[in-house]
């Protein structure tokens, strides 16, 4: 199991410590090899969490959201199968197998999910470093907390979505079983 802290996802992942960037192949080039283990081999057989946030249901702009297709406050950490904007282009989708086995994680851990979209298709929306992993042929969803009011100077979260983004990102560490 690797834990990457990416940098720059806001400015679209540019430079060194952005996803675009070589680090990620890098060390994780060193570390297969340590393991005797080819690269391409190693990231077709992984998976990603893209811990991230998303946007929750703003009751007062509920015209960027699908209602029956947001998250909401308070019902757990969200999974996103795809992110993006302008038609949903830029975008990562993830595999139907890897949100079945997000789903059964978060089911024998005891976490509360919730499956969304990160805005209407058109209206809302906006991106996170998962496209960047899926296109290194590497099986990646978006996991994180919904935000309302997000890059407003007042944001709010639920601590009961901190805490199932927490408890998830756990169970899918200590996962006996491999997605792939």
């Amino acid at each position: 199991a690797v834990c990457i802290f990416a940098d720059k996802e806001e400015i679209g992942s540019e430079g060194v410590s952005g996803m675009q960037g070589d680090y990620f192949e890098y060390v994780m080039a060193s570390l297969c090899h340590a393991q005797g283990v080819g690269l391409r081999e190693c990231l077709a057989h992984s998976f990603c969490l893209s811990a991230d946030v998303t946007a929750a249901f703003d009751p007062n702009y509920p015209d960027v959201c699908e209602k029956l297709n947001c998250a909401y406050l308070n019902y757990g950490v969200s999974l996103n199968k795809f992110t993006g904007a302008r038609g949903k282009s830029g975008t990562n989708d993830a595999p139907a197998e890897l949100v079945a086995y997000m789903r059964r994680i978060c089911a024998e851990n005891g976490v509360q999910w919730q499956m969304c979209e990160l805005g209407k298709v058109d209206q809302g929306g906006g991106g996170t470093v998962a496209m960047f992993m899926g296109n290194r042929n590497i099986a990646t969803i978006d996991a994180g907390v919904p935000v309302l009011s997000m890059h407003s100077p007042f944001e709010i979260v639920s601590k009961y979505d901190c805490y199932m983004t927490y408890k998830c990102v756990l169970a899918a560490y200590a996962a006996e079983k491999s997605f792939c």
